[in-house]
């Protein structure tokens, strides 16, 4: 009889991680496991059944959160009835935590070994979500080295199997061959954009990005600027209306869609919204600045939270400021124009970024994080 192993994904950057181990079970097994559960097209066409699709469910910040109330609610409730009526043999939770750890309370109660791949930042959070995690989850697969040390004290196992990034990324992919792909100049200077995947972030962050980039293009009008996009129609929308205002005042603005480290690859430097995409632009190694803007309830909230001194998952795991962050009031125009310029024409602000890129990467160090995670869900479920 085959195996069920129910996945419960909400967001891009989950979809990846849960599809690369979904490959590596699926060379272990020889096909003999069906794969169900939340995640969004991608997983779908990888083999996943859909029993809930997370293509607009994204969110970040209080205010959001509240917005996806409801769909949120149906969401779990869906699930929920899923696990009671066709209980998989092992749940496996990527990330997405608060949703994910009220799933996970209910599996542990209908006795189902429930793994969580991406292990709650309660390093950022404090130690209070704890005992939260202990009553939803039996394993944890972390992916970065120092945080299994900080449930030493709990019941809870937890294994570093190495960061998903190190095997995810290309192996080599010089300016030069990325630019060539993206059909951009060779002799030209370019600024490449992440302004972040969800809908909630970029109506915070591309009012900001087009006053810098009109600002910037004021600097050199030479410069070419590669914005980073995914295949989602509300994104498409969004980014469409705001491209054509910025081209049709003569700035060289693309909008290049599921793209990413290639435009990382082809920048001379990098705006970058806080987030995973700030560890892949180090580990791609383009010099970056990092900004974030959310609303301002939930900036408030998380001032009183938060526990960690810096925003950029880079700064985090160096334990010192190696990259510039603008943070709310301080993620404006003239803050992030200002700091792209002094970035961009600083070859010893670049070349001190790049080799602290270096010493991240041999922090993280290179074991197979989707490996690791396969050979622990096929011991749970054995």
């Amino acid at each position: 009889m085959k195996k069920k192993i129910m996945f419960s994904v909400g967001e891009p950057s989950g979809e990846m991680l849960a599809i690369e181990v979904i490959k590596k079970l699926q060379s272990f097994t020889d096909g003999e496991v069906f794969f169900f559960g939340m995640g969004g097209k991608k997983l779908q066409s990888h083999g996943l059944e859909l029993i809930v699709d997370s293509s607009d469910l994204a969110v970040i910040g209080f205010v959001e959160v509240i917005s996806k109330w409801f769909s949120l609610k149906n969401a779990l409730k869906k699930m929920h009835h899923e696990l009671i009526e066709n209980p998989p043999d092992i749940l496996i939770l990527v990330d997405y935590v608060e949703f994910n750890l009220r799933l996970g309370k209910i599996a542990k109660l209908l006795n189902i070994p429930v793994l969580f791949y991406v292990s709650p930042q309660i390093w950022a959070w404090g130690p209070k979500r704890i005992s939260r995690i202990e009553t939803s989850v039996d394993k944890i697969a972390s992916i970065f080295p120092f945080e299994p040390e900080l449930y030493k004290s709990t019941t809870i196992n937890v294994n570093y199997v190495g960061n998903p990034l190190t095997e995810i990324l290309p192996s080599s992919l010089s300016i030069e061959q990325a630019r060539e792909k993206l059909k951009i100049p060779t002799n030209r200077k370019v600024i490449g954009i992440l302004p972040g995947s969800r809908i909630s972030e970029l109506k915070k962050h591309l009012p900001i990005l087009k006053k810098t980039i009109i600002n910037l293009y004021k600097t050199d009008i030479k410069l070419i600027f590669l914005v980073a996009g995914v295949s989602n129609h509300s994104v498409k929308d969004l980014l469409s209306s705001w491209v054509d205002n910025l081209s049709q005042n003569g700035m060289n603005v693309k909008v290049i869609y599921n793209n990413t480290y290639q435009i990382i690859a082809a920048s001379n430097v990098v705006a970058v919204a806080s987030g995973t995409a700030t560890l892949e632009t180090a580990l791609i190694g383009s010099p970056m600045v990092v900004f974030y803007k959310t609303s301002s309830f939930s900036f408030f909230i998380l001032k009183k939270i938060v526990k960690v001194k810096y925003i950029s998952l880079v700064n985090i795991l160096l334990k010192r400021k190696t990259v510039t962050e603008l943070i709310q009031k301080n993620a404006n125009p003239r803050a992030l124009t200002d700091s792209l310029i002094n970035l961009l024409n600083s070859q010893k602000q670049q070349n001190n970024q790049l080799r602290d890129f270096e010493e991240i990467k041999e922090i993280l160090g290179k074991k197979s994080a989707s490996q690791s995670v396969a050979n622990i869900v096929l011991d749970m479920m054995n």
